[in-house]
């Protein structure tokens, strides 16, 4: 199930991701296997959440291999836990996709606004 939210807190260590979707709070999982997927920067033009979307896109690139929330490489100072936290601060927008019939995230999007009418 996808999902257009706002984050409200992430805790990296229990992974519990805290969001509103159409005001309505809630919680999902993000666990070792969750994907976070590229943001299109290009529509982020002055948005103060750019900077932390740019090091989310930063880090996916970094990754050799399949990119998940457990794969950070050794050499990089950043993790998808930290910049997610930012995110998180600065009330960014995302998609959630859910593992079906689960509170556990499957994929992470940032994005630069809610759709009005999502699909």
């Amino acid at each position: 199930m996808n999902q257009f939210a706002t984050l409200i807190s992430f805790a990296p260590s229990t992974g519990v991701l805290t969001y509103s979707v159409d005001g309505v709070t809630q919680t999902s999982t993000v666990v070792s296997s969750t994907i976070p997927h590229r943001a299109a920067l290009n529509s982020y033009p002055n948005d103060p959440v750019r900077p932390i979307v740019t090091r989310w896109n930063t880090l996916i690139a970094a990754i050799k291999g399949p990119v998940t929330f457990g794969s950070t490489p050794s050499d990089v100072l950043d993790s998808f836990s930290a910049i997610t936290a930012d995110l998180a601060a600065n009330d960014a927008k995302v998609q959630i996709h859910l593992k079906p019939n689960s509170d556990t995230v499957a994929s992470l999007r940032p994005i630069p606004f809610l759709p009005p009418h999502p699909i």
